[in-house]
């Protein structure tokens, strides 16, 4: 290869990474700016809601709605408290306990069971059993 083809393989590569480079900035400015033009068009709608909303007297709806929250906020005043799930949480972990006890007998079982199989598989029966 000549001095010549290095040099024009050279300015291939530099404007393929310059393309890229234009590309790649023309395609972060047009999502920007979309981005910018959508939130403006979302703020113009709340904008336009909120006016609507301000426009208009407090009627029988508001004294409904008012009514409805003072009752919401009379029965998350009764709800569950700190207490009460510290109560639920010590119940949970008495029924953790008594499942893990259960499992355990279980499994006891299990072992006494292979224990009784394998002494039968190595002795058979008895010599008085019937067997159906």
């Amino acid at each position: 290869m000549t001095e010549a083809d290095y040099v024009r393989i050279a300015s291939d590569w530099g404007r393929f990474i310059l393309s890229g480079i234009v590309g790649g900035s023309l395609a972060a400015w047009a999502t920007l700016a979309r981005r910018d033009t959508a939130a403006a068009e979302f703020l113009r709608k709340i904008d336009t809601r909120l006016a609507v909303v301000e426009s208009h007297p407090p009627g029988p709806d508001c004294q409904a709605h008012k009514a409805r929250m003072s009752a919401l906020e009379i029965q998350i005043g009764k709800s569950l408290g700190q207490a009460d799930i510290v109560r639920t949480h010590e119940r949970i972990d008495k029924l953790t306990q008594s499942v893990g006890e259960i499992s355990g007998t279980v499994h006891r079982i299990e072992c006494s069971v292979d224990m009784m199989s394998q002494h039968l598989l190595a002795h058979g029966p008895r010599t008085g059993d019937r067997h159906p």
